[in-house]
C-alpha cells in the first residue's frame, strides 16, 4: 500500500437517518413528514445525533483506531441489518 509510509488511512462512515432539525424549517406538515419518514427508516425507534455520528468520525481519526485502515463504520442504528 502507498499510503502506508506516510501514515494516511482510508475509512468511511456510512450514518443512518441523523436528526439535524432540517424540517424545522419546512411547513409545518413537511417537516412532519420528513420526521416520519426518517422515523420509519431508524430500526431503534430514534434518530441519530450529529454528535453521535461525530464522535464514530472522531474515533476514526483517533490513536485508538490506528490499526483500522480501509473500514466501513455503520453508524445507522441497525438500519442496514434490518
Amino acid at each position: 500500500m502507498v499510503q502506508r509510509p506516510a501514515g494516511i488511512r482510508s475509512d468511511a462512515v456510512l450514518p443512518g437517518p441523523v436528526e439535524t432539525g432540517i424540517g424545522a424549517s419546512a411547513a409545518p406538515t413537511v417537516g412532519w413528514a420528513m420526521e416520519r419518514a426518517a422515523l420509519s427508516m431508524a430500526t431503534m425507534g430514534v434518530l441519530a445525533t450529529p454528535d453521535q455520528i461525530a464522535s464514530a468520525i472522531s474515533w476514526l481519526g483517533s490513536d485508538e483506531s490506528m490499526n483500522v485502515n480501509g473500514a466501513v463504520l455503520l453508524s445507522d442504528g441497525g438500519w442496514s441489518s434490518a
